[in-house]
């Protein structure tokens, strides 16, 4: 039987080959990728894409973190709205909330420490963990989560968007659930005025009026003034209200 010979120099090549694998082992799970789904305002697809936001334009934008145990807060809200159930209509506290479901202050430092090494100012942390507020030039946000922002013309207003989901090559990026402040586009009034038969709109009328034909509301809501005169433990006191 042959009989294997070690030497040192074999024995450091064997110890440098297991070094280079486990290195490169570590460096895969730190590479993982974490993209955030559904992070992409839908309004960029009918927009006109007018090009990238200055890069040195500051904004702030605020990252919501992951709860813990989901399922099991799923699980609790339907047994607390199941009659029968020993959970029926026993609510917890915010404490029990935010120790049981809300992110974990590990997770928070983790994900304030991504933040912070890209040059974002953290201006807000929520009471119960679940999002963090930061500032920071276009150019770093876009660098953070891997995004490009750009201006788009929509309806004759200008809006900005990021154009794609952001996505995160750091473990952190596991306990973020969504992004907000990338896009100004927000939410418009749908306010509707009252019209008659013709579709022209009715005349606003106070809503104090005692009258009828109100735009909200008919003259029967309303009364007219009365006084009352109340007296008691020697005191009167006069109400004039309607």
């Amino acid at each position: 039987m042959q009989e294997t010979t070690f030497t040192p120099q074999r024995l450091i090549g064997r110890f440098l080959f297991f070094t280079f694998l486990t290195a490169a082992f570590l460096c895969s799970a730190n590479a993982q990728s974490y993209v955030v789904a559904g992070n992409t305002p839908g309004f960029v697809k009918k927009a006109a894409d007018l090009g990238g936001l200055d890069p040195s334009s500051v904004i702030s934008v605020t990252v919501w973190l992951k709860m813990q145990n989901e399922n099991k807060l799923d699980q609790l809200v339907r047994q607390q709205n199941q009659k029968g159930s020993s959970s029926y209509h026993k609510w917890i506290t915010q404490a029990e909330f935010n120790a049981s479901f809300a992110p974990t202050s590990q997770a928070v430092k983790s994900v304030q420490n991504f933040l912070a090494s890209h040059g974002l100012t953290v201006q807000a942390i929520a009471e119960n963990n679940m999002f963090i507020k930061v500032q920071g030039t276009v150019g770093n946000i876009q660098k953070a989560f891997h995004v490009q922002i750009d201006n788009y013309s929509l309806d004759g207003v200008v809006y900005r968007s990021n154009k794609g989901n952001p996505s995160f090559n750091n473990i952190s990026g596991g306990h973020i659930e969504a992004i907000t402040g990338m896009d100004d586009f927000g939410f418009q009034p749908a306010n509707v005025r009252a019209t008659d038969g013709n579709g022209a709109a009715v005349p606003f009328r106070p809503l104090g009026k005692v009258t009828p034909g109100g735009v909200f509301f008919e003259g029967q809501c309303f009364r007219a003034p009365e006084s009352h005169t109340f007296t008691g433990g020697g005191n009167t006191v006069n109400h004039t209200g309607g």
